[in-house]
């Protein structure tokens, strides 16, 4: 058991969240590392940030659809607790070349000591690589739009960006926390 698990999104909501990306003017920014750095040899990509709070009918749309998988693989692994998504998301557009360089995991400070889920949902499909490759449990993840994916936010589950050199990718990530 490698407490990886896929489920979908629907297409139009992938779609939705690249608009909300190419029009967002307040929140795009150039990716950055989790200290706050940016580190272009580590993770190159632009980045907008939106909330769990958020009124825009995309955004509600989609944490709608995601609320569903959460439940499935809480109840699947018997998740104790119950968790929602923490308060800060991203949605990243990677170039062609761009991506998650170097392997890491998300709970990997004390500031982000409270993650205790990963969610990554892939909102275009990619043909020339583009996936996420987890080294310790032997598996790439195929990048297909609305493939979205679960797992531990520890140490034990590292994982990096399978680089596209040809084609653009677009993703939106976040956590879940314990309440």
């Amino acid at each position: 058991m490698n407490y990886i698990e896929e489920y979908k999104i629907p297409p139009d909501i992938c779609n939705n969240l690249i608009s909300y990306f190419k029009n967002n003017k307040e929140y795009k920014r150039r990716g950055h590392v989790s200290t706050g750095d940016l580190r272009p040899d580590i993770k190159k990509s632009t980045d907008v940030c939106f909330f769990n709070n958020s009124t825009d009918k995309r955004i509600t749309q989609f944490f709608t659809a995601l609320a569903k998988c959460v439940q499935s693989y809480s109840k699947k692994y018997n998740l104790f607790h119950h968790v929602q998504s923490d308060l800060g998301n991203n949605i990243h557009h990677y170039k062609p070349g761009e991506g998650f360089f170097k392997t890491h995991y998300e709970r990997d400070s004390v500031e982000n000591s409270t993650r205790e889920l990963v969610y990554m949902v892939y909102l275009n499909t990619l043909t020339d690589r583009g996936g996420t490759i987890f080294p310790v449990q032997k598996k790439t993840i195929k990048p297909i739009k609305g493939k979205t994916v679960i797992w531990p936010a520890g140490f034990t589950h590292p994982h990096r960006g399978e680089v596209s050199p040809t084609q653009e990718k677009y993703i939106a990530t976040g956590w879940f926390v314990i309440v």
